[in-house]
């Protein structure tokens, strides 16, 4: 029998697991996360709850709220989410619920265990886990739990960290789960942190067991998630491996674990606004079940994977036309380069400003050498701005077009997803105009182009 002695987990521990934090970036290549390893918990039917009991006795009670009523909340991958309501009744409060069987278990009238907070009083949060029916009560101002084994001990954990406590860590998932926290957190707190470490931390959470995500701390699990896929260790196929492998985990819980881990997922990459990350978004969406998507979100969905679509590596760019100083038309169909570097950008951008002559100056030394023409085309419509600039730093010798001298044959900003400038999309004219890559460095353009020869 393995036994654990948590004499150094401390309240301090707790809350810093529940502070938000910034993750720096990878200071070494890591292997690809593997979910099989390290604890696992086998999910069974008790995961899900039918029916629940709370009993609050709140006779010593020496602040009750004025409405006098408590409410119960579930934390639900990061969000705390209305479940119940009661009234307070003779220094008495019972939250009490049989709730109605789906065709589906997964998709059914259930709560899923984890972690659960009453508001109105200064409760203890409470773990729905093995018991669904939990007894509290007020005395001597101070709470205490008199059901339910797991609930005490996490009670005790929250409100006398400087108890040592003994506790088998096999089959107990409170154990693993601080174990896991407070890992994380002191990973966070390190100034050197690696893909490897975060990996090997990982190893101890449970994709599949619902308890782990839904809980107060799973947004530094999201912070730390996309930290991870963004890390600059992966190539884009790499990443929609290890979503694969996230999402074959969660399967191990059910359909209702695969949804949420999906939306989880696809929300850390879609704010990541990484455009490598953006095929493992479209992996989300054409390969699994589109059940994770909420019924508000489906058409703003959709748009989303339609631009991640037509921009993706290999995705082939239409003709595009738009008009010089002197109104004359441009067409990318008129370029012989080998290759062709899209530009839009803004005179009013300070990042333009800074980063148009630099390619400007690229241009000059390496178009020839590696067969390259530039498209760059202002998309503000600031003429006046756009022909000082111009004409400041000699872009009239590369193609230099603007939409304030007349429509374009396309919505460059819809079609292109332009939030911030500048844009830049690297082409082959080679392959009918497919795209190679977007939005990279002009040392990832030169990389990428030799590659080639």
């Amino acid at each position: 029998m393995i036994r654990i002695r948590l004499k150094n987990i401390r309240f301090s521990i707790i809350a810093a697991i529940v502070a938000a934090f910034s993750l720096a970036n990878a200071q070494s290549a890591g292997t690809r996360i593997s979910c099989k390893g390290g604890i696992s918990t086998v999910v069974e039917r008790n995961n899900l709850i039918d029916s629940y009991r709370i009993n609050v006795g709140l006779k010593d009670a020496v602040v009750l709220p004025e409405n006098g009523k408590l409410y119960l909340y579930a934390f639900q991958f990061g969000e705390k989410v209305l479940v119940d309501s009661t009234r307070i009744k003779n220094g008495r409060a019972v939250f009490k619920k049989k709730l109605k069987s789906g065709n589906n278990s997964q998709t059914g009238n259930f709560l899923q265990t984890g972690f659960f907070t009453i508001e109105g009083i200064e409760s203890p949060p409470l773990l729905f886990g093995k018991s669904s029916d939990i007894a509290l009560s007020c005395k001597g101002g101070n709470f205490k739990v008199d059901k339910s084994d797991e609930n005490k001990i996490l009670w005790t954990l929250c409100n006398y960290p400087q108890k040592d406590l003994l506790f088998e860590i096999n089959g107990n998932f409170l154990a693993r789960y601080f174990s896991f926290y407070n890992d994380l957190s002191s990973f966070s707190r390190s100034s050197a942190k690696t893909v490897t470490e975060f990996e090997r931390i990982l190893k101890n959470f449970d994709f599949s067991d619902p308890r782990f995500c839904n809980s107060m701390h799973f947004d530094d699990m999201k912070s730390a998630l996309g930290w991870y896929l963004s890390s600059d260790n992966f190539s884009s196929d790499e990443i929609a491996e290890i979503v694969d492998e996230i999402l074959g985990c969660a399967a191990a819980g059910g359909k209702a674990q695969v949804h949420n881990y999906c939306r989880v997922l696809y929300d850390i990459l879609l704010s990541s606004g990484d455009p490598q990350l953006e095929g493992a978004m479209l992996r989300i969406y054409d390969m699994y079940d589109r059940g994770w998507i909420p019924e508000g979100r489906q058409r703003s969905v959709k748009r989303q994977m339609e631009r991640a679509r037509r921009l993706s590596p290999g995705a082939v760019v239409p003709e595009l036309r738009a008009f010089d100083a002197e109104g004359k038309e441009h067409s990318t169909n008129d370029i012989r380069s080998k290759y062709t570097i899209l530009w839009f950008w803004d005179p009013d951008c300070d990042h333009c400003q800074e980063e148009t002559p630099v390619l400007h100056d690229f241009y000059s030394e390496k178009a020839e050498d590696l067969d390259f023409e530039v498209f760059a085309v202002e998309v503000n419509d600031d003429h006046e701005r756009w022909r000082a600039f111009s004409e400041q730093h000699g872009l009239d010798d590369w193609v230099n077009l603007s939409t304030s001298m007349g429509e374009p044959n396309v919505d460059f900003i819809d079609y292109f997803d332009i939030v911030t400038t500048p844009v830049v999309v690297l082409v082959d004219n080679s392959k009918g105009g497919a795209i190679m890559a977007r939005q990279i460095s002009l040392s990832e353009i030169k990389d990428i182009i030799e590659k080639q020869k």
